[in-house]
């Protein structure tokens, strides 16, 4: 981030030097933060943000899920536990512990909606397009939205649907 911010961003700058190839869409987002109004310190807010709504979410949907569904509920109790006990320390993050939390966001939205609605197949794509950029070896959960393009075929019928396939 110390390089984001001394140097100038621009488009392709790993072709001037491999250092910048190696930084992802938080780090992008985090020297963003490093300004007049934060200082150094602003730099942490987004990773602190995406980590208290991921941990928010999960225990907002274990008090929802808590007689209702026995999957979705022990799963966010599992992935719960998974937060608070293995990704409590900030300086052990870096570019991983972000993209876990949005695939396990994406992981439960997968499980808990049936994609009728084109809203929810957005949705998934976007977060599973963002986890990607946060850390390029989540390259596997890119085939989630094309699993349920597969699977409901109407996404491909529709017209406006089919212009976002083939974004994707």
């Amino acid at each position: 981030m110390k390089i984001l911010n001394e140097h100038k961003i621009i488009i392709g700058s790993a072709n001037l030097h491999f250092r910048f190839g190696h930084t992802s869409i938080m780090q992008y987002l985090s020297a963003g933060y490093n300004n007049y109004f934060f200082n150094e310190k602003g730099m942490l807010i987004p990773l602190a943000l995406i980590f208290y709504s991921t941990a928010k979410y999960f225990y907002n949907k274990i008090k929802f899920y808590k007689n209702k569904n026995n999957l979705l509920f022990f799963f966010s109790l599992l992935v719960l536990f998974q937060i608070l006990f293995d990704m409590n320390r900030y300086s052990g993050f870096g570019n991983d512990v972000p993209a876990h939390l949005i695939v396990f966001i994406t992981a439960f939205y997968f499980l808990e909606k049936k994609f009728l609605r084109y809203e929810d197949f957005f949705y998934l794509s976007i977060m599973t397009i963002f986890a990607f950029q946060i850390k390029t070896t989540m390259l596997i959960i890119l085939l989630l939205p094309f699993y349920i393009l597969f699977k409901n075929l109407k996404f491909i019928k529709e017209k406006k649907n089919l212009f976002i396939f083939l974004i994707i």
